[in-house]
């Protein structure tokens, strides 16, 4: 989680705790979005009025409430994160599963594994087929 998302959310659960206490309520939510009886919000109803609606509006495609955990993991690779690290944010059980789904977005990891090996030109390689040549 970012810096900026962080101090969001704090500053969130601030005024939800301020509201909550001018009301006359003794018991906060610890939800920071929660519904008006401070249970946790139906995502289904989130999904339905809101999250649909803005996608509409903002002119995109209508798509999953979970493709956006894949475009966050996906722009996380793009952008140079570590598979371990795109792992960890996603809870995967191993960077296996991590790798599997998002190793194709790994930028040039394909060129960095080819040119990590010794060119036909580089003195390991000149020796070792000199000597097999012997």
């Amino acid at each position: 989680m970012s810096d900026a998302l962080l101090n969001e959310l704090l500053s969130l659960m601030r005024h939800r705790r301020e509201e909550w206490l001018s009301r006359g309520e003794n018991e906060i939510p610890d939800w920071i979005f929660c519904n008006r009886e401070g249970n946790a919000i139906d995502m289904h109803n989130v999904i339905n009025r809101h999250f649909k609606k803005c996608l509409t509006k903002a002119g995109l495609r209508q798509i999953r409430w979970h493709d956006l955990r894949h475009s966050f993991a996906s722009l996380l690779i793009q952008s140079g994160q570590s598979l371990k690290y795109v792992c960890d944010q996603l809870g995967h059980s191993s960077i296996k599963m991590t790798a599997d789904v998002y190793g194709h977005l790994v930028p040039g990891a394909n060129r960095q594994a080819m040119n990590s090996l010794p060119s036909l030109n580089s003195p390991v390689v000149a020796e070792k087929a000199a000597g097999e040549n012997a």
